[in-house]
């Protein structure tokens, strides 16, 4: 459990991560496992046989993959097959990792690589018994109620932490992050409950804090903490339930399972559950839920990965590295292509990486919906996708599929406002934006809703809810336009700053470039900015609104016209945000302007008239 360290070279093994001066570089899972297992041998001379054992664990791979790794190893280390300065290549031996080293202990424990395949049945069975006594205790009611948009009237709030595994065997370290993602897919689906989710769970894997302290960061109302100990043939399952609120223990369990008959145990639980619900088999909430384990453990390890990294450009890159060499491995499991597609159309959306398409990241989602049909992260990330691409009534109707399979499934809400607010309807926005938090107020992903509030200007309520996403490039940039219309220009100024370090090569770098010149009234820089903007090929409707606001702002009555022409066009009806904002002023009385704003209201109207329907 130690971070390495050569020249600029920082290598985290707890984490995952390899950096460069301070940036995370993207590297793949393989290889990063590689440039590892080199480092640990350094003292001697590795042969392929020994590479192929222990980092391949056995699985056949040729020489030129082999030799491929180790091209890609010296390309991220910044080393050639010229200098070897880092790793060495013995002829008709193997290789050495010759670089000096400098080694920190690091407190947290390693997740190595399960080697039993058995462990995937594990997971599974372990995830289902958490999940039914969380039934038995909190002992919800009928679960068929009918849903208008409105949440259920009661439902709990939890966070089920990464399980601690209190054996001598490591190699099973890894299942404490793997139960908890099962456990919190499988509550997702009870309407009764508003489980905060996995991505959001993982930055307590290795934290001091308590667990009543975690619920109380996390705002909910329950905490299922606990540990697990596997012996032979056995494991035992300690868990407990706190009320965050009372810090009193609600109930502590010690599970012991026979690893072995695993089958007939699932089946015993089932059985309770149907009894205890009062239900017939195929009424069964879980039913709802086939996002199985992958069978191999490695597939599943990427994926876990992927969902740490965080929504910036940067982070999307990683998660898509990860998430491909899982899909690799294992190409039916559902949640990896989810966030394989909404981390791809994020960059299409929103980055600068013209090789994503929004298409791509389509085909992705369907591939998740197509392994299951029912699958909550699927649906949210498709309406994401209908919506900034102007498929409005598609992404309102995806909105109600969640809904139906949970009424208090707060992407549902959130997804429901991200559609109404590109429909123009911002009371109905706020509102279904305010459900949604008020059954996760954590989520990182609702800091989107911060920009309904602005549309109104309700600018310290938008303030408020990019915290959400606190430091990251796109909330200092919202701050800093927020101050603009707060008429505190030296604060604007000061947040696109931040925003433009925080991550300087990004999208929303240059956009605050350019949003910063057309404020300051620079046109000719301004110009050149929103150009530079028009080459990152983006398809999102509201992005690209902005920048018919740079060009009017600096009077090019021309650009801005068009882009106003096209993102209306493309279904972005944002009547509110259109005529308050002060940059529009320039063109606002133009007769082009006026036609374009006639052809948002028709559009705005012909939106509500279809949505009727749909209900």
């Amino acid at each position: 459990m130690v971070l390495y360290q050569f020249g600029t070279i920082e290598i985290d093994t707890v984490n995952f991560r390899l950096t460069n001066n301070g940036d995370e570089c993207a590297v793949e899972p393989q290889v990063f496992d590689l440039i590892v297992y080199l480092i640990k041998h350094r003292d001697r001379v590795l042969t392929r046989d020994e590479i192929f054992d222990d980092v391949w664990q056995g699985r056949h791979v040729s020489d030129t993959s082999l030799s491929n790794h180790i091209k890609s190893a010296r390309r991220v280390l910044e080393d050639t097959a010229q200098q070897q300065l880092i790793i060495k290549t013995v002829r008709g031996r193997g290789y050495q990792f010759v670089a000096k080293i400098q080694e920190r202990p690091r407190p947290s424990r390693v997740i190595p690589k399960p080697k039993k395949s058995n462990t995937v049945l594990f997971i599974a069975t372990i995830a289902s018994l958490l999940t039914i006594i969380v039934f038995l205790v909190l002992n919800p009611q009928s679960l068929n109620q009918q849903n208008e948009y409105v949440a259920s009237q009661h439902f709990e709030t939890i966070a089920v932490l990464p399980l601690i595994n209190v054996s001598p065997n490591t190699e099973i370290d890894f299942l404490g992050l793997a139960l908890t993602d099962q456990i919190i897919g499988r509550l997702n689906y009870i309407e009764q409950f508003s489980v905060r989710p996995s991505a959001l769970i993982r930055q307590f894997n290795d934290t001091s804090q308590s667990p009543v302290e975690i619920g109380k960061a996390l705002n909910v109302d329950y905490i299922l903490s606990g540990n697990y100990l596997k012996h032979e043939n056995k494991i035992r399952l300690n868990i407990e339930f706190i009320n965050v609120s009372t810090n009193g223990l609600i109930w502590r369990e010690d599970v012991d399972l026979d690893y072995v008959n695993i089958f007939e145990l699932q089946d015993a639980v089932a059985k309770i559950t149907y009894d205890k619900f009062n239900l017939e088999q195929e009424e069964n909430p879980t039913s709802k839920s086939t996002d199985l384990t992958p069978t191999h453990p490695a597939a599943y390890e990427y994926y876990l990965r992927s969902i740490a990294y965080p929504l910036t450009e940067k982070g999307d890159a990683l998660a898509i590295a990860m998430l491909e060499q899982s899909i690799a491995l294992e190409d039916s499991f559902a949640p990896a292509y989810a966030e394989l597609g909404i981390r791809v159309h994020q960059l299409s959306a929103h980055g600068i990486q013209g090789k994503q398409s929004s298409d791509e990241a389509e085909a992705y989602l369907f591939k998740a919906l197509a392994l299951n049909p029912h699958s909550l992260n699927a649906l949210a990330n498709l309406t994401v996708l209908y919506t900034d691409t102007g498929a409005l009534l598609k992404a309102l109707e995806t909105s109600q599929r969640m809904l139906e399979i949970n009424p208090n499934y707060a992407d549902a809400y959130f997804s429901l406002g991200y559609v109404y607010r590109y429909a123009g309807m911002l009371d109905s926005s706020i509102q279904m934006m305010e459900k949604a938090l008020s059954i996760d107020s954590t989520n990182k992903k609702f800091r989107s809703a911060g920009v309904s509030y602005y549309s109104v200007g309700r600018y310290e309520e938008a303030h408020r809810i990019f915290d959400l996403d606190a430091g990251t490039a796109f909330t200092l940039s919202w701050h800093a336009i927020l101050y603009h219309r707060q008429d505190e220009i030296e604060r604007a100024v000061e947040y696109f700053d931040q925003a433009i370090s925080a991550a300087p090569d990004g999208y929303f770098a240059l956009d605050s470039k350019a949003y910063k010149l057309a404020m300051l009234g620079k046109k000719n820089e301004g110009l050149r900015a929103v150009k530079r903007l028009e080459n990152t090929l983006i398809t999102d409707s509201e992005a690209r609104y902005f920048w018919a606001l740079y060009y009017s702002a600096m009077g090019d009555r021309d650009n801005s016209i068009r882009i106003m022409k096209e993102v209306v066009e493309a279904g972005y009806y944002n009547l509110p945000a259109f005529n308050s904002d002060p940059f529009l002023d320039f063109i606002r009385d133009d007769p082009e302007f006026v036609k374009i704003m006639s052809i948002a209201h028709k559009g705005r109207e012909a939106f509500k008239t279809a949505a009727k329907t749909l209900k």
